[in-house]
């Protein structure tokens, strides 16, 4: 079910002063204002009234359509510059661990910052484990605190370890909204091809970024780039709706609202879900996935989320930070992990 979208009224001081001039215009010269007949207020009136009825025409904001949204969700890092906020996750019951963290990314300055606890999902005092990640795209460095057997690591990386984002290995596809008829038009003056629908992508461009984490987090991931919850759950379009469009933290999200494919929900136990996705971007901002008699099996909840200019700063690594706990090169690790490798194969080669 499509819900229309409201209308936006916004009138600037000049368009009202502009509106006032022309109606002072309609009293003869000399003539007070306050003289002013009833059939000419009446006209201004009108004129007024048609102002505002062209300008809500104008501004008129189109919520985003099946394509568009699914477009957004499998490649929200093409739709995000800089997102931050608290997360809560669970992927399913039979897995034991509920991910609760704060993250802070500006993927235009490749600079990302996870806190991330591993918390008994039995016991929510219980906190398992706690990483700490602050990635510059140049350098990683990854606190480890495994409460289970008191074992504190620092990870340091660098280099091809580092996860990397380069906005231009990848071509936004630009899904137009079939009844803005404007920009349709404006695309087509442009000798452009005109995208309304999904079907028109090959399945490379509609999972362009699949894959894709330069923050290293492929956990709390599930909020900012949904990708494989979004191929579960929302690739066949006959099996959800956008019900409505509400705002959320101060963004405008669509309501999807849907049953999920047996093979996929039945590894969670679930049979529908609602999704609040943020329209901009394809960002989950709340997820809940319900079992037949509508007990939450899986979630995604999120505070405190802003984006852009109104995200908080990215907390910056400092070597103090890292006190008690044992520093591991993780590029000598992985080195030392390939020479091992090349050694057995060699003494394999030579048994031969």
């Amino acid at each position: 079910m499509k819900i229309k979208a409201k209308t936006i009224l916004s009138f600037s001081a000049a368009l009202l002063f502009i509106m006032s001039c022309t109606a002072c215009q309609t009293v003869d010269t000399g003539a007070n204002i306050a003289d002013v007949s009833e059939s000419s207020a009446s006209d201004i009136q009108i004129n007024e009234n048609a102002l505002r009825e062209e300008a809500a025409i104008k501004s008129e904001t189109l919520n985003v359509t099946k394509d568009q949204l699914y477009y957004r969700c499998m490649n929200s890092i093409q739709f995000l510059s800089h997102v931050s906020g608290d997360i809560s996750v669970q992927f399913a019951p039979t897995n034991p661990t509920v991910f609760k963290g704060n993250i802070n990314h500006d993927f235009v300055n490749g600079k990302y910052f996870t806190y991330l606890e591993s918390i008994d999902a039995n016991n929510s005092d219980n906190c398992i484990q706690t990483l700490t990640t602050y990635n510059d795209s140049n350098t990683c460095h990854a606190l480890n605190n495994n409460r289970v057997d008191g074992f504190k690591h620092h990870d340091v990386s660098s280099g091809d370890m580092c996860p990397k984002l380069n906005a231009s290995e990848f071509t936004k596809a630009n899904i137009l909204n079939p009844d803005d008829k404007a920009s349709i038009g404006e695309t087509e003056a442009k000798g452009e091809t005109v995208i309304t629908s999904i079907e028109q992508l090959s399945e490379m461009q509609i999972n362009a970024t699949y894959g894709k984490d330069p923050t290293g987090d492929h956990v709390l991931g599930a909020f900012y780039i949904p990708q494989e919850m979004s191929m579960g759950y929302l690739k066949n379009f006959d099996m959800w709706d956008i019900t409505d469009y509400k705002d959320f933290q101060g963004r405008s999200c669509a309501v999807v609202q849907g049953k999920a494919e047996p093979e996929y929900g039945s590894r969670f136990g679930v049979e529908t879900f609602e999704i609040l996705i943020d329209q901009a971007t394809g960002v989950w901002m709340q997820f809940e996935g319900f079992d037949a008699d509508g007990n939450v099996m899986q979630y995604i909840y999120s505070e405190n989320v802003r984006f852009d200019d109104d995200a908080a700063p990215v907390p910056l690594y400092k070597e103090d930070l890292a006190k008690g706990y044992e520093k591991l090169d993780m590029n000598a690790v992985q080195q030392a992990n390939i020479d091992e490798t090349i050694k057995k194969i060699n003494a394999e080669s030579e048994t031969e």
